[in-house]
């Protein structure tokens, strides 16, 4: 068995925006809405607080007396 691997020509190139507006008319037609910016705050707030609650933690663990393990 043999396979044999061609460049493809390359089409033209669309621009950026022309993607997306693909894209978007895509997920339209599909009935799949994107997200509020209400979902959005709320999410990068969610994150926010849990990455001050490991900062938390990892401080509370270096100010721990080391245990004595004997």
């Amino acid at each position: 068995m043999s396979v044999t691997v061609q460049a493809a020509p390359a089409g033209p190139r669309k621009r950026t925006l022309q993607v997306l507006a693909e894209i978007w008319s895509q997920r339209e037609s599909l009935g799949l809405a994107g997200r509020g910016k209400e979902e959005i705050d709320a999410e990068i707030n969610a994150m926010r607080d849990e990455d001050d609650r490991r900062m938390r933690e990892i401080e509370e663990l270096e100010h721990r007396p080391p245990a004595n393990n004997e």
